[in-house]
Protein backbone atom coordinates (compact mmCIF):
# COMPACT_ATOMS: atom_id res chain seq x y z
CA UNK A 1 0.00 0.00 0.00
CA UNK A 2 1.14 3.58 -0.71
CA UNK A 3 0.00 7.49 -0.04
CA UNK A 4 1.97 9.61 -1.23
CA UNK A 5 0.78 13.40 -0.28
CA UNK A 6 2.08 15.91 -2.87
CA UNK A 7 2.20 15.77 -6.94
CA UNK A 8 3.54 12.44 -8.10
CA UNK A 9 5.55 14.53 -11.23
CA UNK A 10 7.02 16.93 -8.62
CA UNK A 11 8.95 14.55 -6.07
CA UNK A 12 12.59 15.18 -5.90
CA UNK A 13 13.61 11.82 -6.62
CA UNK A 14 10.95 12.28 -10.21
CA UNK A 15 13.74 15.13 -11.22
CA UNK A 16 16.54 12.72 -11.03
CA UNK A 17 18.67 15.07 -9.02
CA UNK A 18 21.10 13.42 -6.47
CA UNK A 19 23.88 16.07 -6.97
CA UNK A 20 23.94 19.94 -5.72
CA UNK A 21 25.38 20.86 -8.81
CA UNK A 22 22.23 18.89 -10.95
CA UNK A 23 19.62 21.62 -10.07
CA UNK A 24 18.75 25.52 -10.23
CA UNK A 25 16.71 27.17 -8.13
CA UNK A 26 14.22 29.43 -9.90
CA UNK A 27 12.57 30.89 -6.80
CA UNK A 28 11.99 31.03 -2.80
CA UNK A 29 9.31 32.96 -1.89
CA UNK A 30 8.47 34.06 1.94
CA UNK A 31 4.58 34.49 2.03
CA UNK A 32 2.83 35.90 4.65
CA UNK A 33 -0.54 35.42 5.67
CA UNK A 34 -1.99 38.22 3.81
CA UNK A 35 -0.60 36.50 1.12
CA UNK A 36 2.53 39.65 0.60
CA UNK A 37 5.63 37.84 -0.23
CA UNK A 38 9.40 38.59 -0.05
CA UNK A 39 12.31 36.94 -2.63
CA UNK A 40 14.39 35.69 -0.16
CA UNK A 41 17.17 33.85 -2.92
CA UNK A 42 19.57 36.68 -2.17
CA UNK A 43 19.97 36.04 1.57
CA UNK A 44 20.09 32.09 1.45
CA UNK A 45 23.72 30.76 1.86
CA UNK A 46 22.15 27.16 1.97
CA UNK A 47 18.72 24.75 1.26
CA UNK A 48 18.19 21.62 2.69
CA UNK A 49 15.34 19.46 1.30
CA UNK A 50 14.46 15.88 2.87
CA UNK A 51 12.01 13.28 1.24
CA UNK A 52 12.43 9.82 2.39
CA UNK A 53 10.31 7.35 1.58
CA UNK A 54 9.97 6.27 5.68
CA UNK A 55 9.02 9.99 6.78
CA UNK A 56 5.48 10.72 6.17
CA UNK A 57 6.41 14.41 5.13
CA UNK A 58 8.56 16.94 3.15
CA UNK A 59 11.21 18.84 5.99
CA UNK A 60 14.17 20.75 5.55
CA UNK A 61 15.72 24.37 6.64
CA UNK A 62 17.41 27.63 4.55
CA UNK A 63 20.09 29.03 5.86
CA UNK A 64 19.83 33.19 5.55
CA UNK A 65 22.38 35.85 5.57
CA UNK A 66 20.35 38.53 6.85
CA UNK A 67 21.54 41.92 5.77
CA UNK A 68 17.95 43.70 5.77
CA UNK A 69 16.69 42.66 9.49
CA UNK A 70 13.85 40.13 8.33
CA UNK A 71 12.92 39.10 11.65
CA UNK A 72 12.55 42.82 12.93
CA UNK A 73 11.05 44.22 10.23
CA UNK A 74 8.53 41.48 9.14
CA UNK A 75 6.38 39.61 10.87
CA UNK A 76 7.37 36.12 10.53
CA UNK A 77 5.46 33.47 12.22
CA UNK A 78 3.83 30.40 12.37
CA UNK A 79 1.09 31.19 9.08
CA UNK A 80 3.67 31.95 6.79
CA UNK A 81 5.19 29.45 4.46
CA UNK A 82 8.36 29.28 1.82
CA UNK A 83 7.30 28.47 -1.63
CA UNK A 84 10.15 26.90 -3.07
CA UNK A 85 10.82 26.29 -7.24
CA UNK A 86 13.53 24.60 -8.45
CA UNK A 87 14.52 22.34 -11.74
CA UNK A 88 17.29 19.63 -12.93
CA UNK A 89 20.06 22.21 -14.21
CA UNK A 90 19.35 22.75 -18.04
CA UNK A 91 15.82 21.53 -18.20
CA UNK A 92 13.19 24.08 -20.01
CA UNK A 93 10.78 23.81 -17.45
CA UNK A 94 11.16 26.23 -14.84
CA UNK A 95 8.61 25.00 -12.24
CA UNK A 96 9.54 20.91 -12.07
CA UNK A 97 9.19 21.40 -8.57
CA UNK A 98 7.12 23.82 -7.13
CA UNK A 99 6.24 22.91 -3.70
CA UNK A 100 4.49 25.35 -0.70
CA UNK A 101 5.71 24.51 2.52
CA UNK A 102 5.04 26.03 5.84
CA UNK A 103 7.56 27.79 8.39
CA UNK A 104 7.63 26.20 12.02
CA UNK A 105 11.19 27.11 13.51
CA UNK A 106 13.60 30.06 13.70
CA UNK A 107 16.90 28.62 14.35
CA UNK A 108 19.64 30.47 16.68
CA UNK A 109 20.84 33.65 14.97
CA UNK A 110 24.14 34.50 14.86
CA UNK A 111 25.66 37.70 14.94
CA UNK A 112 28.71 38.08 11.75
CA UNK A 113 28.60 42.11 12.07
CA UNK A 114 26.97 45.28 13.19
CA UNK A 115 24.46 44.77 10.10
CA UNK A 116 24.46 40.81 9.35
CA UNK A 117 23.17 37.85 11.23
CA UNK A 118 22.88 34.44 10.15
CA UNK A 119 20.09 32.02 11.15
CA UNK A 120 18.10 28.88 9.62
CA UNK A 121 14.49 28.93 9.12
CA UNK A 122 12.74 25.31 9.18
CA UNK A 123 9.90 24.12 7.03
CA UNK A 124 7.71 20.56 6.16
CA UNK A 125 4.76 20.59 4.10
CA UNK A 126 1.19 21.40 5.47
CA UNK A 127 0.32 18.36 5.91
CA UNK A 128 2.45 17.39 8.92
CA UNK A 129 1.21 20.81 10.57
CA UNK A 130 -2.29 19.43 10.09
CA UNK A 131 -1.65 16.41 11.47
CA UNK A 132 0.10 17.60 14.73
CA UNK A 133 -3.09 19.54 15.47
CA UNK A 134 -5.84 16.97 15.01
CA UNK A 135 -6.57 13.10 16.85
CA UNK A 136 -8.55 10.58 15.01
CA UNK A 137 -10.96 8.52 17.02
CA UNK A 138 -13.05 6.62 15.46
CA UNK A 139 -14.09 2.48 15.00
CA UNK A 140 -13.78 0.95 12.00
CA UNK A 141 -15.87 -2.51 11.53
CA UNK A 142 -15.35 -4.88 8.54
CA UNK A 143 -12.95 -2.23 6.74
CA UNK A 144 -10.24 -2.53 4.59
CA UNK A 145 -7.38 -0.56 5.62
CA UNK A 146 -6.96 1.57 2.35
CA UNK A 147 -10.84 2.85 3.20
CA UNK A 148 -9.90 3.96 6.45
CA UNK A 149 -7.15 5.45 5.07
CA UNK A 150 -8.71 7.12 2.56
CA UNK A 151 -11.37 8.27 5.03
CA UNK A 152 -9.16 9.80 7.75
CA UNK A 153 -7.06 11.64 4.46
CA UNK A 154 -10.07 13.37 3.24
CA UNK A 155 -12.70 13.35 5.21
CA UNK A 156 -10.85 13.86 8.74
CA UNK A 157 -7.57 16.20 6.91
CA UNK A 158 -9.62 17.58 4.12
CA UNK A 159 -6.27 16.54 1.78
CA UNK A 160 -7.77 18.24 -1.71
CA UNK A 161 -7.57 15.41 -4.30
CA UNK A 162 -4.96 16.91 -6.66
CA UNK A 163 -2.44 16.58 -3.67
CA UNK A 164 -2.71 12.60 -3.65
CA UNK A 165 -0.16 11.01 -6.07
CA UNK A 166 -0.98 7.22 -5.10
CA UNK A 167 -3.48 5.51 -3.00
CA UNK A 168 -3.33 1.61 -4.06
CA UNK A 169 -6.21 -0.54 -2.68
CA UNK A 170 -5.39 -2.99 -0.02
CA UNK A 171 -6.87 -6.83 0.88
CA UNK A 172 -8.44 -7.79 3.64
CA UNK A 173 -11.17 -6.79 6.00
CA UNK A 174 -10.28 -5.66 9.45
CA UNK A 175 -12.15 -4.48 12.90
CA UNK A 176 -9.79 -1.63 13.80
CA UNK A 177 -10.15 1.13 16.73
CA UNK A 178 -7.94 3.80 15.99
CA UNK A 179 -7.59 4.88 19.97
CA UNK A 180 -7.06 8.92 19.84
CA UNK A 181 -3.89 8.81 17.44
CA UNK A 182 -2.67 11.58 15.16
CA UNK A 183 -3.07 11.03 11.51
CA UNK A 184 0.29 10.35 10.63
CA UNK A 185 0.36 7.81 13.84
CA UNK A 186 -2.42 6.09 12.88
CA UNK A 187 -1.35 5.80 9.34
CA UNK A 188 2.00 3.96 10.30
CA UNK A 189 0.26 1.80 12.55
CA UNK A 190 -2.91 1.05 10.09
CA UNK A 191 0.57 0.25 7.69
CA UNK A 192 1.72 -2.61 9.85
CA UNK A 193 -1.28 -4.07 8.90
CA UNK A 194 -1.82 -3.80 5.09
Amino acid sequence: MATIIGNPDQTFSSLGVSDSQQFTINSILLVFSDTSSVDIRPAMDELTLYEDIFSPAATGYILITDTLGLIENININGFCKLAVKFSKAGSNDPNAFSRIFRIYKIGERFQISRAKEKYAMYFCSEELIMSEQMKVAKSYPNTQIHQIMYDVLFNRMKTPLTKVGTFEDTLGYYCFIIPNLKPFEAFSWLSTYA
